[in-house]
């Protein structure tokens, strides 16, 4: 089995680390930013296990991951494999299992992860305006501004994004 292309990324609002309910509009700013740029739910790995290509994460704790997310390995022998990013194949209340080509014989704990971000890079945040930079297919620079609208007022959320 080949390993998972991790170029699609899913979320949802209820995910952990990410969780909030569509009225909490206050929230947005920082949700869309652990989406887009910094990722979610950090978690530290207690051990590893290695079966062929079925590389086990074992957390001794609850993680809160689910299945079909894009794991990001930011340390250790397997953030250099794929960008140190995998797809999430299965995973119990204290474990996660990942399909890694090429993977190590043996993988120290000790290491962090989270949900991957979409790659795009904050470069101005000022109140309710983010600005993020992220890459065309051509690999020209694009600029994706997100403008946030808080307060009472409004009875309902928006985010009103222009590239």
């Amino acid at each position: 089995m080949a390993m998972k292309q991790t170029q699609t990324k899913m979320f949802d609002f209820a995910d952990v680390g990410l969780d909030f309910c569509p009225g909490s509009k206050n929230l947005f700013p920082d949700r869309f930013k652990k989406m887009l740029s910094q990722g979610y739910n950090e978690q530290t790995v207690a051990s590893v296990s290695v079966s062929g290509n079925q590389v086990t994460l074992n957390y001794g704790v609850a993680h809160g991951y689910v299945a079909d997310r894009v794991l990001k390995v930011n340390s250790g022998t397997l953030a250099a494999i794929n960008g140190g990013e995998f797809w999430i194949d299965a995973v119990t209340t204290n474990t996660l299992t990942l399909t890694i080509d090429g993977a190590p014989v043996s993988v120290l704990g000790g290491f962090v992860t989270k949900i991957a971000p979409l790659g795009y890079q904050l470069v101005y945040e000022v109140g309710d305006i983010h600005i993020y930079k992220f890459k065309a297919l051509d690999a020209t620079d694009l600029y994706l501004r997100l403008v946030f609208t808080p307060g009472a007022a409004n009875t309902y959320n928006n985010v009103l994004p222009c590239i």
